[in-house]
């Protein structure tokens, strides 16, 4: 059963990856109401703005109203007052719960909290009211609601190093990590799935926690990490429900960025504050490019992968190992003399073992 939905914005339109979001959660929409104004201090959008939506709602019978925007706790409970008896959402509070339907612990996490401090702070404005006819102090019910919030503050920061936690600790062995990440709306699965040879949709603000799989790239055996997307920026607010997704880009050798198709803000990720290599990349603009936008992303992706070059000089004799060379590294050139000379690019995970292999055969190894 689909439930009735006005969306409103006070920013002129409704964001694509909003919009995506309704359309991925099957949100019937009645209205779309949106101006371009500044924000109201009480109401979050506004006063026109207001009351248009009071009416829009009366007149569709709309069960939600979503606000492209972010409205702290005092706003929501005002606005609710202004419209009463609808389910009111913000932004975050729509991603929030979207991520949490996907299985996403700390999104769900964020999003009692939040609904905690909306009722908070309804509580304590009530007590506010009341203390003109009655006696002052804090009521149980402020009391308990700010317990309540303590709780999941708490409950929130163990969730979310439980996620990083995971990821951190997880595929240590492989050559390389790669993330793909990109803006909410933009099909990062599409890059894992090229990348990994997995199938999957790519489907807004999905996976709702990282996933990964390990797939052999030229040498390397690499571990691929699909994300939700980001809002550009990164706030805190945002992060706070993935925490894997940053854990994952945090310990990542190579950033795969892909670009939305829709104008939303591009992501901000470059070399300045992630330490390994981003590689950037756009969708392809046709089903038809879809296979060579693929092979070329492979292609980029092995490039990008880091690699230690290494000149080695084996004695004759060694042949198998030469073999097993051309399966573990990239092999360059190859010229017999007194010894086997080899210029090879070996995975930077692996030129440790690679060096002990060769002079444990009687070999020698220079980097170059």
């Amino acid at each position: 059963m689909t439930t009735t939905t006005v969306l409103a914005t006070r920013h002129g339109s409704i964001r694509p990856a909003v919009e995506a979001v309704v359309a991925a959660r099957e949100l019937s929409v009645a209205n779309v109401l949106a101006v371009d104004g500044d924000e109201d201090n009480q109401y979050h959008l506004p006063q026109g703005l207001v009351d248009q939506l009071a009416d829009c709602v009366d007149r569709t019978g709309a069960e939600r109203v979503v606000v492209d925007g972010l409205a702290h706790s005092g706003q929501v409970y005002d606005l609710g007052h202004a419209v009463p008896a609808v389910e009111l959402l913000d932004r975050r509070d729509l991603y929030y719960e979207h991520l949490a339907d996907g299985g996403n612990s700390a999104a769900e996490t964020a999003r009692e909290l939040r609904r905690q401090q909306i009722e908070e702070r309804a509580a304590r404005r009530r007590q506010r009211n009341e203390a003109t006819t009655g006696p002052t102090g804090e009521s149980g019910s402020v009391s308990e609601l700010s317990d309540a919030c303590d709780r999941l503050t708490t409950s929130l920061d163990s969730c979310q190093q439980r996620q990083r936690r995971q990821v951190e600790t997880s595929y240590e062995s492989v050559d390389a990590r790669v993330a793909v990440v990109g803006s909410v709306g933009a099909p990062t699965t599409d890059c894992w799935c090229a990348l990994t040879g997995e199938r999957a949709e790519s489907t807004v603000l999905r996976p709702a926690t990282p996933r990964t799989a390990v797939t052999d790239i030229g040498p390397h055996e690499v571990a691929v990490t699909d994300t939700a997307g980001f809002v550009p920026g990164r706030p805190e607010w945002f992060t706070a429900a993935v925490p894997g997704a940053i854990a994952a880009v945090e310990c990542a050798d190579l950033l795969v960025v892909i670009h939305s198709t829709e104008a939303e803000p591009a992501l901000g990720i470059d070399e300045t504050e992630f330490n390994g290599t981003v590689l950037q990349t756009n969708p392809p603009e046709t089903d038809a490019k879809r296979a060579s936008w693929e092979n070329q992303l492979v292609e980029k992706v092995q490039k990008a992968l880091p690699t230690t070059r290494v000149a080695l000089t084996l004695p004759y004799g060694a042949e198998s190992l030469l073999s097993q060379l051309y399966d573990e590294a990239t092999v360059e050139s190859v010229e017999y003399g007194e010894h086997v000379a080899v210029l090879a690019a070996v995975p930077a995970g692996q030129s440790a073992r690679v060096q002990r292999l060769v002079e444990d055969a009687g070999g020698t190894v220079e980097r170059e």
